[in-house]
């Protein structure tokens, strides 16, 4: 999966393609909509099942979750559809870049460096040197959104995951350079296409969700 940076990138840049009065719908719970940009991978920090539970939601989320979030991003209330757009925006990302992560997984590479590697591609183009923090403002409310879309996942899961996926990625900030210094040159190269992948998803992902808001 993309890294939290890469995924939060993705959701804003998707914004900035809607037009003004759909932008609005999908952040009047800016909040919600920024954390729900994670989709189910807190739930991989939180317990060896909840991480089950992630790996499930991941590979069912078209048949299991989009009527539920489709339906909310046309009928639910402002929290309720900003959670769903950004977990909707969260899966289609990893719909488009996972097939590759898995080939250069086979083939050698190591998740994390190629997750490290694009997120520092993303935040030299802001121009940030270190990595932001985690967004879990309203983590309880948020978490409390989530139970309609996380089945069999739970609220208490989901928020305790957030929590340590905030601890861990705090972790991986500190270490950033460290990291990088690990990643070799094919992963780069590889960070590189799946920057690539990434920029070629969001006009698709943004028309996906003006179909919605109409």
């Amino acid at each position: 999966m993309p890294n939290h940076n890469a995924h939060t990138y993705f959701g804003m840049r998707v914004l900035e393609e809607l037009f003004p009065e759909d932008r609005r719908k999908c952040v009047e719970d800016l909040p919600v909509f920024r954390t729900a940009l994670y989709g189910p991978d807190p739930l991989i920090f939180c317990s060896v099942q909840a991480k089950q539970r992630s790996d499930y939601l991941h590979k069912t989320w078209r048949a299991q979750a989009l009527p539920e979030l489709e339906r909310a991003i046309r009928l639910g209330s402002a929290t309720s559809r900003s959670f769903a757009a950004g977990y909707l925006l969260h899966q289609l990302l990893d719909d488009a870049v996972h097939p590759y992560i898995y080939e250069k997984m086979a083939e050698g590479s190591v998740h994390m460096h190629l997750e490290v590697a694009l997120d520092r591609l993303i935040l030299d183009e802001m121009g940030l040197d270190k990595s932001p923090h985690l967004a879990t403002l309203d983590r309880k409310r948020t978490a409390q959104t989530a139970a309609g879309f996380i089945t069999p996942a739970t609220e208490e899961q989901y928020s305790a995951g957030l929590v340590r996926m905030s601890l861990v990625t705090d972790l991986l900030r500190a270490r950033e350079k460290k990291i990088l210094a690990r990643v070799t040159e094919d992963e780069r190269i590889q960070a590189a296409e799946m920057r690539r992948q990434l920029e070629e998803a969001i006009s698709p992902a943004a028309g996906h969700l003006a179909g919605l808001l109409e």
